[in-house]
């Protein structure tokens, strides 16, 4: 059974990112990512992170219009065709998104702006399932921009969802992840840990995980794991119950299977003290 649910915790960390910058937008207070997530960027500090807020919030059609309107003064750049190719991908238009972020490559001028395409472009390989090709281009996002903390995070993701915790771990063992505790990286390295099959090297972080992250579907359920192989069946299930769905396969399985076991769990401690 251990065997068994840490496959599907692995497989969970791929199907729980369904969208691009998911993992950036989920904490918008995080102190980590802030200098790379688009909802804490002010419009007077880049209008088009603006206009992308706007995009992943749904409204597709004012963010037609602005493309449409700065075409002719911005064409050119890598950058245009980044945030078009991003608002694409966001609304599931994988190919066309590959085409424009591809324009975009053509068009950086910096190892930065090329690092920024690539990393977009190996989140839209990963949904695909190219995970190799992901892999590499992430990798070479890296390399082009060490200090960027977004493409790092994303191979330390990969690594997490190939089960190669080992290597995952040795990312995260570097600045700026290794004293961290924002919430994702906390979750990341339980994981990783989890994942090799340890519980108590899991508990220094996943502890310390904030409350308001617990309903949150990839998080709870790698906690209500961690409760379980703790022994402590109770929070599992409490866990399970205020689970917000996302609605996936996978995370749903998963689900399901971790509820049935804190319940067996559960009848065991309440007939032996009977």
């Amino acid at each position: 059974m251990k065997n068994l649910l840490l496959v599907s915790l692995a497989a969970l960390l791929g199907a729980c990112a369904s969208n691009p910058h998911q993992k950036l937008l989920v904490d918008q207070e995080s102190a980590l990512f802030k200098g790379e997530s688009l909802w804490r960027v002010s419009n007077k500090e880049n209008v088009e992170a603006e206009w992308l807020r706007g995009c992943y919030q749904g409204d597709l059609d004012t963010f037609t219009k602005k493309a449409r309107t700065e075409y002719a003064k911005s064409a050119k750049t890598a950058r245009y065709w980044n945030w078009v190719g991003n608002c694409l991908a966001w609304h599931s238009e994988l190919r066309e998104a590959r085409f424009f972020l591809g324009v975009a490559q053509e068009l950086s001028k910096s190892k930065e702006e090329n690092a920024m395409v690539k990393n977009n472009l190996a989140v839209i390989y990963l949904r695909q399932g190219r995970v190799s090709r992901a892999y590499d281009l992430f990798t070479e996002a890296h390399v082009l921009a060490p200090q960027f903390i977004t493409p790092a995070f994303n191979l330390a993701q990969i690594y997490v969802g190939q089960n190669l915790n080992m290597e995952a771990l040795k990312v995260l063992s570097k600045a700026p992840f290794d004293k961290s505790q924002d919430p994702e990286i906390l979750h990341l390295k339980g994981l990783a840990h989890m994942q090799s099959g340890s519980s108590k090297s899991a508990t220094p972080f996943l502890a310390v995980i904030p409350a308001k992250f617990h309903s949150r579907e990839d998080f709870a359920l790698t906690l209500a794991q961690w409760h379980l192989w703790e022994g402590r069946p109770h929070e599992a299930e409490g866990l399970l119950k205020s689970l917000q769905t996302t609605g996936l396969k996978v995370p749903a399985q998963l689900n399901e299977r971790l509820k049935r076991e804190a319940q067996q769990q559960i009848a065991a401690l309440e007939a032996k003290n009977k």
